[in-house]
């Protein structure tokens, strides 16, 4: 796959999640095989003003590329702006992200709420598209709720705009996490396009992976709380499209090791006790994957080193 002049090897991307999909995760994430990453959301407001919390969101390393930057806002000119930052800092590409349901985002008019506004998006996706030269994506929902869903029409105008892929999270907006996501709505939007598709919603395990791409046709598909706790997620995944087998599984000792390394990486990131903080968001699904469910309760509310180290010396 080909999203304009980035090269996209396999069939599996890591999703843009907020606290998770950080610099750290990433680059494991990239380590056992996926093939693109993305970014957690910024705001591009805060890009534009140079805001440390949203810059700091977009650090990144030549070891992640190709590497897409998401960012999220109701400003066509703020999105622009924030636009030509992000080129600077070298990253491959950059996502708008039309999909974001949190409240705060839509009470700013910025997220899914947009796609209540296709002529907001046209204007903003047409502004961003001439401010770089690195190719613009979307990620978009169903719609704003099940009387309006309008993918199809906004993936139409995205394409017509100068978007070199899209993401599409079949849900909508008021229905939120709720549901199944509506497999059959990707297949539809891919028949519609002719640019890059990517699927996104209900992958929980390889095998849900590789059966949205035989089910709906789309190019790749994004993988989100699927990978939580197992950045190996790729690595099964595509040995099973290539293969039709998964390969050998790893060892608790491999899991353990992967999470010490996650561990360190995220405190070197971050430079002090906010690594453990960030970490800890992980720790229940690394004690999901690995079958660990006493490790799991006694992590649930660590907040120092100390705290991670024992646990794991006595549960691992």
């Amino acid at each position: 796959m080909k999203i304009s002049n980035i090269s996209v090897s396999g069939k599996g991307i890591l999703a843009p999640m907020a606290e998770y999909s950080n610099l750290p995760f990433r680059l494991l994430a990239k380590e056992f095989g996926a093939s693109l990453v993305y970014t957690e959301m910024a705001m591009a407001k805060g890009i534009v003003e140079k805001d440390k919390e949203e810059l700091y969101l977009l650090k990144t390393s030549p070891q992640e590329k190709p590497v897409i930057a998401q960012i999220c806002g109701s400003s066509s000119e703020e999105m622009r702006d924030a636009a030509r930052i992000v080129e600077s800092l070298g990253f491959s590409g950059v996502d708008i992200n039309f999909c974001c349901p949190i409240n705060r985002i839509i009470n700013k008019g910025a997220g899914a709420a947009l796609l209540d506004s296709p002529e907001k998006i046209q204007e903003m996706i047409g502004m961003v598209v001439n401010a770089v030269k690195i190719p613009v994506t979307v990620k978009i929902l169903s719609g704003i709720n099940a009387s309006k869903i309008n993918a199809v029409e906004i993936s139409k105008i995205c394409e017509a705009k100068g978007a070199k892929a899209i993401a599409i999270h079949p849900r909508t907006l008021e229905q939120g996490y709720i549901g199944d996501a509506d497999w059959p709505l990707i297949a539809q939007i891919k028949k519609s396009v002719s640019i890059p598709v990517i699927g996104s919603g209900d992958i929980r395990t390889p095998l849900h992976a590789k059966k949205m791409l035989e089910e709906t046709g789309c190019d790749a598909v994004m993988i989100a709380r699927g990978c939580l706790g197992q950045p190996w997620f790729f690595r099964e995944f595509n040995h099973l499209v290539s293969s039709g087998s998964f390969p050998s599984k790893l060892s608790l000792s491999q899991m353990k090791q992967i999470l010490l390394r996650h561990a360190k990486m995220l405190k070197e990131h971050t430079g002090g006790t906010k690594g453990i903080m960030l970490l800890r968001k992980h720790l229940s699904y690394y004690s999901k994957a690995m079958n660990k469910e006493e490790f799991g309760k006694a992590v649930r509310n660590i907040k120092t080193q100390k705290e991670f180290d024992d646990a794991v010396k006595n549960y691992l």
